[in-house]
């Protein structure tokens, strides 16, 4: 079949005024072969590694209803990414999708759970007894909706049938690659975990739910021939879209807790279970909690434990809880390790992440560091040692860099109005683009136009330094 002619698909809009052009102008994508077409779903809908969302899924589904041939291209990228949500429903689904041919097409698989376990549910209940919220459409999601997720929840763990059901599903996806695990109430209850003091949300984030799925999940991919390159552990926050720390703390939202259940469930002892799983793992996300109650032993044995691993991405929930330690930031070595990505972390010394840098330096070559602290230490001498060990392809480091709570330097900085560091300052210093010291720059500028004793809210128009 020949290609339509230029004067086809480039009709007038008077050629559009009879009915007759109408098929055979819509016809035109037809012609199109099959490589160009998915391009074209590919804009409707699309999954990255990253489970960053591009498009609606409707969308897709949609265009699969006008003729066998779409329905058949478009079939492939609308089974690329799956979601499953641990009830009832999810489990049935889960199922049937394995015993189908779609199964073929899985690449990436995002498992979302929710808390409704005895512990946390009373826990819910307490709260709610204590009479102090009066919000009707609250008490009716917590009656209607939570309990009775709770009493399904404990059906599928008491027969087993949650563990089961993984078991056999998931290797069946032959093609699978990227595996995200998350805790996330939005969907249903975000209302009702708002009103929770942040304290006390810690109760779901504690959920044994999370490492009783994950560890399902692992040992289903160790026993299959599937070979899973990229986990995400958690709600990870792309720190390229964040300006500071303060919308990065508000966009990790309450009801998308970090999952302390799994980290506290790696132990040197199933070393063995998570090479065999991720023995070609090469890119790891984790979101760690407020504080890792010291399992940094556990947490060092899995992620050492991906062989291949080329990117590691660790985002803290929010900033200044609880230090990487020395030891643990010392423990890792990670031949391949190409791509490092630290957000919201406390360090303990800028020494063990110097020592850590200096040890992975011929592999590094992307870093991206966003609104780090250190408890003791200077980050102008790790900036310094930065640019003396690494060769890097790209370097990203943006918002303040504090030690011992005090702000050290920040990127993009502005002082009585007046720009003193770019963006890029402390870039381009590291990347040897310059030689122009960040932190010379800003002494520099402090000497001239001295900060005000009160902070930079005192810097108005009648500043004598703007």
């Amino acid at each position: 079949m020949s290609l339509p002619s230029l004067s086809t698909c480039y009709a007038s809009s008077s050629d559009l005024s009879t009915s007759q052009d109408y098929p055979r102008l819509m016809a035109t994508i037809l012609h199109l072969p099959d490589e160009i077409l998915l391009k074209i779903f590919d804009f409707l809908y699309y999954v990255d590694d990253n489970f960053k969302i591009y498009g609606n899924k409707n969308d897709l589904l949609a265009s699969r209803l006008v003729c066998k041939r779409l329905a058949t291209i478009g079939k492939r990228l609308s089974f690329e990414h799956i979601t499953f949500i641990n009830d009832i429903k999810g489990y049935k689904r889960l199922l049937i999708l394995s015993q189908s041919p779609a199964a073929n097409n899985v690449r990436r698989l995002s498992c979302y759970f929710q808390a409704f376990d005895t512990v946390t549910t009373e826990y819910v209940d307490r709260v709610f007894g204590w009479g102090h919220f009066d919000m009707q459409k609250v008490h009716e999601m917590y009656e209607l909706q939570y309990l009775p997720r709770n009493r399904q929840q404990t059906r599928l763990q008491a027969r087993g049938l949650d563990m089961g059901v993984l078991n056999k599903a998931i290797p069946s996806f032959e093609r699978l690659r990227a595996v995200n695990i998350m805790q996330d109430f939005s969907d249903r209850y975000g209302d009702m975990f708002q009103i929770l003091d942040p304290h006390l949300r810690a109760t779901f984030a504690c959920s044994p739910l999370g490492q009783r799925l994950f560890e399902a999940i692992t040992g289903a991919i160790s026993d299959s021939q599937i070979g899973i390159e990229v986990l995400q552990l958690g709600h990870i926050e792309d720190n390229k879209h964040f300006h500071d720390a303060s919308v990065l703390h508000k966009l990790n939202r309450i009801y998308q807790p970090p999952m302390i259940s799994i980290i506290q469930g790696f132990t040197i002892t199933r070393r063995g279970l998570y090479q065999q799983a991720f023995r070609r793992l090469r890119r790891l996300r984790i979101r760690l909690p407020l504080k890792v109650d010291s399992n940094y032993n556990g947490l060092s044995t899995f992620i050492q434990s991906a062989l291949l691993l080329e990117e590691l991405w660790i985002q803290f929930n929010y900033q200044g809880e609880q230090a990487l330690t020395s030891n643990f930031v010392r423990s890792l070595k990670l031949s391949r390790l190409r791509i490092l990505r630290l957000d919201l972390v406390l360090i303990e010394d800028s020494l063990c992440l110097i020592d850590f840098l200096g040890k992975h330096a011929t592999s590094l070559k992307i870093i991206s560091f966003r609104e780090l602290e250190l408890k003791t230490g200077s980050w102008e001498t790790v900036f310094i040692e930065m640019k003396k060990l690494l060769t890097l392809s790209s370097v990203y480091i943006r918002g303040a860099f504090e030690t011992r709570k005090v702000m050290e330097i920040k990127s993009g900085l502005t002082e009585h109005g007046r720009t003193v560091l770019s963006d890029e300052a402390i870039e381009d210093f590291i990347q040897c683009k310059t030689d122009d010291n960040p932190f010379d720059l800003l002494r520099s500028a402090r000497r001239d136009f001295p900060p005000h004793s009160g902070g930079d809210w005192q810097c108005w128009d009648g500043c004598p330094y703007r």
